[in-house]
Parts: C-alpha cells; structure tokens; sequence
C-alpha cells in the first residue's frame, strides 16, 4: 500500500532535474547571452509616432507640379508688370486725346431685313409641308410600257427599274412643292435669299405642242431619215443596227 502511494506520488509531483544544457554552465557575463552571443540593445519607441522623421527631407518633400507652378507664376507676373507699364506710358502719352462717341445700340435688336426673311422662311417650310398628290400608278405604267420586254423581264435590271421609278417619285414630289412655294409665295427682294427659287413659275416654251401623240410621227420621221439620209454609209447603218440589237 505504502508503495502504491509512493509510486503515485511520484507520478504526480513535478520533475526537478532539467534537461538544459546551460544550466550547469558558469552564469554569463554582462552585455553576453548564456549562448555567447552579444545581447542587442532594446529598441526604443518614438515619443511621439504620429511625428514624421522625413517632414522636413527636401528630397522626399520636392514636387515637380509646385516649381513649375511657382515659375509659370513668376513669369506671368513679370508680363503682367511689363504690360501695365506699357499701358500706364499709354495712358501718359495719350490722356489729352479727345475720346471717341460711344456707339449708339439699334432701336431694335433684329432689323427689319432679317424679320422678313426669318418670317418668309417660316412661310415656305409651311407651304412646303402640306400634302402633295403622289404620283399616279397608270403613270409608272405607262413608263414601264416604254420599256423594252426583255428588259423589263430581266432579273438583274428588275432593281434598277425599282430605282429608277423611286428617283421618278422623288422628283415628281419635289417639283410639285416647289410648284406650290412658286405659286403661294413671293420672295422678298432682301439679304440673304438671293439663291432662294420663288416668285411667278417660269413660262412656257413657246413653239412646242404636246397636244397631239408624238410617238407615231416619230416612228415616220425616222423611217423617213432611213431612207434619205444617203451621205451616211450603209456599212455604217449596219454596224448602227449591230450595236442596238446587242448593247440596247
């Protein structure tokens, strides 16, 4: 039993022997570690950390943008000197000069050309934006019967007849507004409309009459020059009729 206690009580106190090499060493001598190395000095902690060491370096402190900024600033005062000496010498010569009249401001700001033509402008864009008949279809027709059938039915030339009657459209409706800007308004005879297009509309051209079909008399009028016209060789006509049949 008393064995039983012994060995717990050795099992439960703490060891007093050290595995630690230094300890049956001599005791280190001062400013040396146990191990023989010198013992640094402790580092000491600024009295007060917010204070910058560098505040006052030029080279850390030197910014470019502020010379540059104080010579662009010296420079710009010695042109300013300069110039209010020039004025100031100007003034002394000059003092005694009589001055010149103020010049008088317009009873109105806008003259009266300029009203005209701003109010004839508003009148034609006006004119300009009311409906216009479209062309008739029985009129596209009739240009489409003008046409060659081989042509017409020809797929690569079926867009550019599409084209052609659209640029016909355009034009017809352009021409009748301007029609109607040449009937309703009278251009003003004032600055700044002196490429403007109105007024009366041009008159007819005298010596010709549409009133009858022109297409048959035309037909004759070139059988007829076929025939008589005998200064044009007949190797010519040949070669006339080659490039139409095959280039037309």
């Amino acid at each position: 039993m008393s064995s039983h206690k012994g060995h717990a009580n050795g099992r439960a106190s703490p060891r007093t022997d050290t595995l630690d090499p230094l300890q049956n060493k001599p005791p280190a001598k001062s400013g040396i570690r146990p191990d023989g190395f010198p013992v640094l000095p402790p580092i000491r902690k600024p009295e007060n950390p917010r204070v910058d060491p560098y505040a006052n370096s030029k080279l850390l402190t030197y910014r470019l943008a502020n010379t540059q900024k104080s010579l662009l600033m010296k420079i710009l005062n010695k042109e300013a000197a300069q110039v209010a000496g020039e004025e100031n010498f100007y003034f002394r010569e000059h003092k005694d000069d009589p001055k010149p009249e103020e010049p008088g401001m317009p009873d109105e700001m806008m003259s009266q050309d300029r009203r005209i033509q701003m109010n004839y402008r508003f009148l034609k864009g006006c004119v300009e934006s009311g409906p216009v008949e479209a062309m008739q279809h029985s009129w596209a027709e009739r240009i489409l019967r003008m046409v060659p059938e081989h042509l017409r039915n020809a797929k690569v030339l079926h867009e550019l007849l599409q084209d052609l009657f659209t640029e016909v459209r355009t034009n017809f409706e352009n021409s009748m507004r301007r029609s109607m800007v040449q009937h309703v308004l009278i251009k003003p005879e004032v600055k700044g409309l002196e490429n403007e297009r109105a007024g009366p509309p041009p008159s007819e051209p005298a010596g010709l009459d549409y009133s009858q079909p022109w297409h048959q008399s035309f037909v004759e009028n070139v059988a007829v020059m076929q025939r008589r016209l005998f200064p044009l060789h007949p190797s010519h006509q040949t070669v006339l009729r080659m490039c139409q049949a095959s280039l037309a």
